[in-house]
């Protein structure tokens, strides 16, 4: 009996530290910002300065199930951001975007380096850590975006 590698190419979390949208979340039509979840910066580590994200590279899958082209004028950007505070009140960074195709439906993955983290977002006048969020910037006649965005391992480098 011989073992076959594994077609998946990330390993899903469903637990809420790591789901940035649900896919449950349904329909957006404007530009909306996600609640954020935090990045485990160590922060309060002895042995550590305090900017610190323990993760080589943060990948985040976006599950697409329904985006609108009906007008032929919609746009959707997808964008991750950082920030030092929770509620991504405190200048929050944009630290990858990428525009979605009118129409496309599946999956797409965005990919940040964890150490450019603290380079793009040197800010920590909360000395909470670092918090991650997506926006989805939607744009044209009748927007409407269906999606979910989760923070994964990836499987297959």
């Amino acid at each position: 009996m011989t073992v076959s590698a594994s077609r998946v190419k990330t390993l899903i979390d469903v637990a809420t530290s790591v789901t940035l949208r649900a896919i449950t979340a349904g329909a957006i039509t404007a530009t909306a910002t996600e609640a954020s979840v935090s990045l485990y910066e160590l922060d309060k580590a002895y042995w550590d300065v305090g900017t610190e994200i323990p993760f080589g590279v943060v990948q985040v899958m976006y599950q697409i199930t329904a985006c609108d082209g009906t007008s032929a004028d919609e746009t959707y950007v997808l964008s991750l951001l950082v920030d030092d505070a929770a509620a991504m009140n405190d200048s929050p960074v944009t630290v990858h975007s990428m525009t979605v195709p009118r129409g496309f439906t599946g999956i797409l993955y965005a990919l940040v380096d964890a150490e450019s983290i603290p380079l793009l977002d040197p800010d920590h006048s909360t000395n909470l850590g670092k918090f991650m969020s997506v926006r989805a910037t939607l744009g044209g006649t009748t927007p409407s975006l269906t999606y979910g965005a989760t923070i994964v391992k990836n499987l297959k480098g």
